[in-house]
This record gives C-alpha cells, sequence and structure tokens, in this order.
C-alpha cells in the first residue's frame, strides 16, 4: 500500500480515536453489545444491525460510540433462546440477534449459555447485496474487504461499520444501500463517510469496511 495511502488511512483512524474519546464517559466505557448468530445471511444482518442501532436511546447510542460500539459474537440460534433471553432485535430472517447495548455483566446469563461464535473461513458471498428501495434519489454503498479474513472477523467489520453510519445519521432501516464484497478497499473507491480502520500485525493500518455515497466507487 502506499504512503499517501497509509497517511489517508492514518487521518481516518485518527477521527475515529477523537469521536470515541469525545463520546461515552466512563459508564460508556463499560458498555458492550452482544450478537448472537445462527449463520451468515449479509442482507438481513445489515438490515437487523441498522434497526437494532435505530432503535436505542440517543444517549445510550452516544456512551456505545464510545466504546467504538464494542460487541461480542456468540453462536447460537436466536429463536430457541428467545424465551429466556429476549434480543433488542431480531434479523428478520432470525439469522442473528443484538442484545444490549449493556454492561457484560448484565448479560452474564447470556455468555455462559453460548459459545464465542468462531469460524475461520469465510463462506462464498455475494459481490453486491442489494437492500432497502433501490428507487429512493439518495442511496449509500457499503464496502467490506474480503482478503485474508474469517467469519468472524467479517462480521466484526461489518457490525462495527454499519452500527457507526447508523448512529451518525448516515444508515436508516430502509435506506437503499448496495453492499459490495471486495479484497480491499482502495482510495480510488471514492471518498468514505464512515471507515473501520485496524492494524494488521506488521503495523499496516488497512480500512475493512467503509460506507460511501453513491457513485463514490
Amino acid at each position: 500500500m502506499s504512503a499517501v495511502s497509509q497517511d489517508h488511512l492514518r487521518g481516518e483512524l485518527a477521527r475515529r480515536l477523537r469521536l470515541g474519546a469525545a463520546a461515552g464517559g466512563e459508564e460508556g466505557r463499560a458498555l458492550s453489545a452482544f450478537v448472537v448468530v445462527e449463520r451468515v445471511e449479509p442482507a438481513a444482518f445489515v438490515d437487523g444491525a441498522i434497526r437494532f442501532t435505530a432503535g436505542l436511546d440517543p444517549a445510550l447510542a452516544e456512551a456505545w460510540l464510545g466504546t467504538f460500539t464494542r460487541a461480542v459474537f456468540l453462536a447460537g440460534d436466536p429463536l430457541r433462546i428467545a424465551a429466556r433471553h429476549p434480543a433488542r432485535q431480531v434479523a428478520a430472517d432470525g439469522s442473528a440477534a443484538w442484545f444490549g447495548p449493556a454492561v457484560a455483566d448484565s448479560l452474564r446469563g447470556l455468555r455462559l449459555l453460548l459459545k464465542a461464535f468462531e469460524a475461520p473461513q469465510l463462506p462464498p458471498l455475494p459481490d453486491r447485496v442489494e437492500l432497502g428501495d433501490p428507487r429512493a434519489d439518495e442511496r449509500r454503498l457499503l464496502y467490506v474487504a474480503t482478503a485474508g479474513i474469517g467469519t468472524a472477523e467479517y462480521l466484526v467489520h461489518l457490525n462495527h461499520v454499519v452500527c457507526e453510519a447508523t448512529i451518525a445519521g448516515l444508515l436508516a432501516p430502509g435506506t437503499a444501500l448496495e453492499l459490495r464484497h471486495v479484497e480491499r478497499i482502495e482510495d480510488s473507491r471514492g471518498s468514505f463517510a464512515c471507515s473501520r480502520v485496524v492494524a494488521d500485525e506488521d503495523g499496516e493500518l488497512r480500512r475493512c469496511a467503509a460506507v460511501a455515497w453513491e457513485g463514490a466507487g
């Protein structure tokens, strides 16, 4: 990756760190969401994550933003555990469910019941997935980089960027959105309104997921 690209990524990461530092406070830093995943269905997952976040009280959403929308992923069937552990939001097809955000101890029963979601191999994914009303005047593009990651990492990156973009007002239930799976998200794809940037083991930054306006790449 070019030095210019690394400079861009450092700038994006610095902006996100400043945003996190300004949000949440001490109480916010203890918050986590929990996501129970039965199977990976990208369209249902994105829609569920948007609806989960859009339904949060604004103060709670702001506090959760201070934890960088921290989420714990667990493996299980949301419909089978619904009686004992009702979710705040369930995906339309029942493939995933969102709980919290809350102090982790308040969801201890859920964590004891289910194992961590672990899936090293990323399943085949469609190149593009359409959500919302395609006739809408305003549309968003959602990119997720798939090179070198497993299913758990994919869901983490996707959940982070969707939830943070929703808190920022970029996404809402029913927003016209195109999810694009690409190997890498390059700067040439355009200007990003919201990004998830992480460092590899060698210290190189990479953009794992991003939301852009239609026509940005």
